[in-house]
């Protein structure tokens, strides 16, 4: 039957990268799973509660892109972020302040504002493994004023001294506090001063262990923006599996000789996003019949690929006649071709590619087609998802690649096989 992973825990942790090509990396874990470091509290994934999390940062994600550009203002933050909070999965250690303290944080493409919990935070923190940062510890922290051009990004208002910062949620979660600096640690070697991020002393909604986020879209007050002299706007990620590890790292990697390049775009509605043309599919290494898709969405924090209604169409059609072997199982919560597996010890999926603009393509693994769901693993899923407009390419299909965000050159790189 199907080996590969399901929305359910593995059971050993396999730990690796310390550093990649020579340079110093932030490992990266899921949440779920044996690698997570969040200890007394259950790791397993709840299949439906993600899901119901992927649509709501679904719609969100639809409704920017479909907004009028007229109404949009690129050099400002909107108040409310598009992601749904417990829909994020990855989890990276950093530093703040001098001495410096660590926290995990869930990292995510689509924000850009850097938020911790903080202290005090007499009633409404949330429960988070390890201390709360301490602002007042560090010899290095700063509160924004009010009229200071970081405060001013988050489109706050009024005279008062300390910038007030607020960041909601659309599963209804908010953390809310004030708005400062202080510097920030990535590894070893890669520290910086004056960063910018808020300090959270009230949090609203379900959180999980984690201290705070880590923003890495495209906008202003992005860690990615606020680093770009550093790093040459470079930065890229491999996304592990459940019981492996992967990385984060930041400035022009020597081992990107290896990886196929694609244009990356821009729409001004959503600034934020990291957007590349994706031109067509192939299952079993025939290209299905459709046109141009268009626009997708790079996005760690959306678990499943979304594809746009006819894409999603032809490409479970095709898959769908390479699997007739197996009998057809009633789908789940969304995921509408299943199939049972029992009895079957020789398992054959169909290899499915992702065409690129420019002669890019990313071929994906068995288990990043299919997903197990199912407390066993006898029944699978094809792991798409149909929507009506732009396509999100999601993290379960992203996983095991590295994916280089250079946006000095306006481009996105895949290298396949980077981590476990």
């Amino acid at each position: 039957m199907y080996g590969g992973p399901s929305f359910y825990s593995a059971c050993m942790c396999v730990v690796g990268f310390g550093s990649i090509h020579g340079k110093s990396v932030a490992q990266v874990v899921s949440r779920f799973g044996p690698c997570s470091p969040f200890t007394g509290t259950s790791t397993n994934r709840n299949f439906t509660q993600q899901l119901h999390h992927d649509r709501a940062r679904t719609r969100w994600i639809h409704s920017r892109v479909l907004l009028d550009t007229s109404t949009q203002n690129d050099t400002t933050l909107p108040a409310t972020s598009g992601i749904a909070l417990g829909a994020l999965e990855f989890i990276v250690k950093i530093g703040l302040g001098t001495p410096k303290e660590d926290f995990l944080v869930m990292f995510d493409t689509g924000s850009d504002v850097t938020w911790v919990q903080c202290e005090p935070c007499p009633s409404s923190c949330h429960p988070q493994e390890g201390p709360r940062f301490n602002p007042s510890a560090s010899a290095t922290f700063q509160y924004f004023p009010c009229n200071a051009t970081q405060c001013r990004e988050l489109r706050n208002e009024g005279n008062v001294a300390v910038c007030d910062a607020s960041v909601r949620y659309v599963d209804g979660a908010e953390s809310s506090g004030h708005f400062g600096r202080d510097t920030l640690t990535l590894t070893s070697s890669d520290v910086f001063g004056n960063f910018p991020f808020g300090c959270g002393t009230q949090q609203v909604g379900s959180f999980g262990r984690e201290a705070g986020l880590l923003g890495l879209g495209r906008n202003k007050l992005s860690l990615v923006s606020m680093t770009a002299k550093y790093y040459d706007s470079v930065f890229s990620y491999c996304l592990p599996s459940q019981a492996s590890t992967g990385f984060l790292t930041f400035g022009p990697d020597p081992g990107s000789e290896s990886a196929s390049f694609t244009r990356l775009l821009t729409v001004p509605q959503v600034p934020t996003f990291y957007l590349v043309s994706l031109i067509g599919i192939s299952v079993g290494g025939k290209p299905l019949n459709m046109s141009s898709t268009g626009g997708m969405i790079l996005d760690s924090g959306t678990s499943l690929t979304q594809l746009p209604d006819p894409v999603y169409a032809a490409l479970k059609s095709a898959f769908h006649s390479h699997m007739s072997a197996y009998s057809s199982v009633p789908g789940i919560l969304g995921l509408d071709t299943c199939y049972d597996l029992s009895g079957h010890t020789d398992v054959s999926i169909p290899g499915v590619t992702f065409h690129f603009e420019g002669g890019t393509d990313l071929e994906l693994q068995a288990d990043a087609i299919i997903i197990g769901a199912g407390a066993g693993m006898n029944e699978v899923c094809l792991a798409f998802v149909p929507h009506a407009q732009l396509g999100i390419l999601g993290n379960w299909q992203q996983k095991r690649t590295q994916i280089i965000h250079d946006l000095a050159r306006s481009r996105i790189g895949f290298v396949p096989g980077a981590c476990s």
